[in-house]
């Protein structure tokens, strides 16, 4: 990544120009219009009131969402903020390990257009990635991710002259009406929801037909032919050979393949049936150790031609 910017710095301090987001808002429950004010977002529709606290985002997290809990999310929820609470002392270090995952990802973001959202994306980190031409919005449950350290952290990556808008809601319920949206992206973040499932159908909803959605997963068991086969493109041999050696000895014991404390157990048959019906897999790779997935939303026409046959 480049450090040379012509504009200067932005003061981690400094409020993020919300207005023209509100545009392509609507109300996370029940997709109703929304009336803005200053301290309270409310929807005409159904009479839902987000209150407002921060110059620096907009909330729209609905209550419900952290009440129906059925899949210890708000534990998970803790204990990966204070993952990075504890990366965060270190900024040397929580520059390099993030670089090094995102990286990787480089020439895919670079391919993107439009208006991408990026679900669950945290400091916001890819924008660093993306066209300047591109509109890059995030949502993520989380206000640590725009305190002062990390926009500090996205300084020294790359200056720039303002903040990403940032949406404190979940992907579960996104803010927005149906087809808008080029691109979604979750890159790790599947693992920390309530009800990925969900996140599929409201994904495939916000997108506009013919848009991508790229999932990135972690703890995925790799298969045999994975391994056997090169597909497991991982960087080092010594990452593929302690991959292997987990793969061997899981079989062998009966064992499941390990999952970090704070994520959900996923696998590749739940994916296939939760975007089953609605979005076309055009890439499966691995990427370090972690498995990513390129859907497609089919274009209106090529709906059409399926359905009269």
């Amino acid at each position: 990544m480049s450090c040379n910017h012509a504009e200067p710095p932005l003061a981690p301090t400094e409020k993020n120009d919300l207005k023209p987001l509100e545009d392509l808002l609507v109300c996370p429950i029940c997709k109703g219009n929304l009336r803005f004010s200053a301290d309270v977002i409310s929807c005409i529709s159904c009479g839902t009131a987000f209150p407002q606290s921060r110059c620096d985002s907009i909330n729209l997290l609905p209550e419900s969402a952290v009440q129906n809990d059925q899949s210890g999310w708000e534990t998970r929820q803790r204990e990966m903020e204070n993952w990075y609470q504890k990366l965060i002392v270190r900024p040397e270090g929580a520059i390099k390990c993030l670089t090094d995952d995102y990286s990787a990802y480089s020439s895919l973001l670079q391919s993107l257009t439009g208006t991408v959202l990026d679900i669950g994306g945290g400091s916001g980190i890819v924008r660093h990635y993306l066209l300047d031409r591109v509109r890059y919005i995030v949502i993520d449950p989380s206000l640590e991710w725009i305190n002062d350290e990390w926009v500090a952290i996205l300084n020294n990556l790359r200056p720039l002259s303002r903040r990403h808008p940032f949406i404190c809601g979940v992907g579960e319920h996104l803010p927005f009406p149906t087809n808008c949206i080029d691109a979604a992206l979750s890159f790790w973040s599947l693992n920390h929801a309530n009800d990925p499932a969900l996140i599929f159908r409201e994904a495939y909803r916000v997108l506009r037909p013919g848009g991508s959605f790229i999932v990135s997963l972690e703890d995925m068991t790799p298969g045999w032919l994975d391994l056997l086969m090169a597909a497991f493109d991982i960087s080092g041999f010594s990452h593929f050979r302690k991959t292997l050696k987990a793969k061997i000895r899981c079989v062998l014991k009966g064992e499941d393949w390990p999952v970090q404390n704070d994520h959900m157990r996923i696998s590749e048959t739940e994916i296939h049936t939760w975007s089953n019906g609605i979005f076309e897999l055009t890439g499966r790779s691995w990427v370090k150790t972690y498995l990513t997935l390129e859907f497609r939303k089919p274009d209106s026409s090529q709906n059409e031609v399926g359905r009269r046959n």
